[in-house]
């Protein structure tokens, strides 16, 4: 079949690999040059998209510079009455923009902010809520994460029935080539439309670890339903890695590949994010979750429809 390119569709990893492989069909017929342009316009016009990666990832999201940052270790969180209660720097450059974020973990509540001025969200895991604020708008709404993995199936359902072999590729993401080099702490995944590197350090302490990975998984979901941004999809895919391998990512390289790798003139789009763990949190960090509090108590509640709406006027 010239001009197309047949790869393995599969998982890796110990026990996460299922026993069958698949086949996908990878060609540049329907998709045209102003996707690309699109997805670039996405990036200048809405940085907010970058909240939530972080985690997430972003996906992918990293780290920014406090007294005390160090790289977490295995032996840096020994089980103690303050392991419920750390931070975590993050930095995301893509292209020419940077943003930075922190995430605090306090005792069963998360609180990530966006620079100084940007959105401030909120996770209550006892609740089940997400609660997002914005500081311009002076507005809130609240998710509740029970309706975001049906959200995720929407999507996944949606971009099977495109037309564009990217969103095809994007409701069920494998990775043709993969490596982990368990003393280096790196991982790599290689596909025909995006390629990850990440530096990994392990993580332990299993109560750092708990509330770690379980808001990974929902501030990802999150991501889906509200970011308007593709990679949220991919994260969601390697989030099951990182936590079976106990991993925490210090640093993430992606390269996406929007009109795929086939394309003869091809188009990539780099972004980097370190995220830098805080063992304790400073009193900055308490005078930030306190603003957050505050604004919860008194800014205007909206829908999330109505949320986003406001948001990206």
């Amino acid at each position: 079949m010239a001009g197309f390119v047949r790869v393995p569709r599969q998982r890796f990893f110990g026990e996460w690999q299922p026993g069958t492989q698949r086949s996908a069909v990878i060609g540049p017929s329907r998709i045209r040059p102003g996707h690309c342009a699109a997805i670039r316009s996405r990036l200048s016009m809405h940085t907010h998209i970058f909240k939530y990666g972080g985690v997430i990832a972003m996906l992918c999201m990293l780290a920014m510079g406090w007294p005390l940052l160090v790289p977490l270790c295995a032996n840096d969180l020994l089980p103690n009455s303050t392991a419920g209660r750390f931070r975590i720097d993050n930095r995301l450059v893509i292209e020419d923009k940077t943003v930075k974020s922190v995430t605090i973990f306090d005792d069963g509540m998360v609180y990530d902010f966006i620079d100084d001025h940007g959105q401030i969200t909120i996770y209550n895991k006892s609740a089940g809520t997400f609660i997002l604020l914005d500081q311009s708008c002076r507005i809130k709404t609240l998710v509740a994460t029970a309706t975001l993995a049906e959200d995720f199936v929407r999507h996944k359902e949606a971009f099977r029935k495109s037309n564009n072999p990217f969103q095809n590729y994007l409701a069920e993401p494998f990775f043709e080539e993969n490596a982990y080099e368990g003393e280096s702490g790196l991982m790599y995944f290689r596909s025909p439309w995006v390629e990850y590197r990440f530096e990994t350090v392990s993580l332990d302490d299993s109560v750092v670890s708990e509330a770690y990975y379980d808001f990974c998984r929902q501030f990802t979901l999150l991501n889906i339903r509200t970011s308007g941004f593709p990679t949220p999809m991919l994260r969601n895919e390697l989030n099951p890695i990182l936590e079976q391998n106990r991993r925490f990512p210090g640093k993430v390289n992606m390269t996406l590949y929007p009109l795929g790798k086939v394309i003869i003139s091809r188009v990539a789009i780099h972004a980097e994010s370190t995220h830098t763990f805080v063992r304790r949190l400073q009193s900055p960090d308490e005078a930030k979750v306190a603003l957050a509090n505050r604004y919860r108590e008194v800014f205007r509640e909206v829908s999330l429809d109505d949320y986003l709406r406001e948001t990206r006027q």
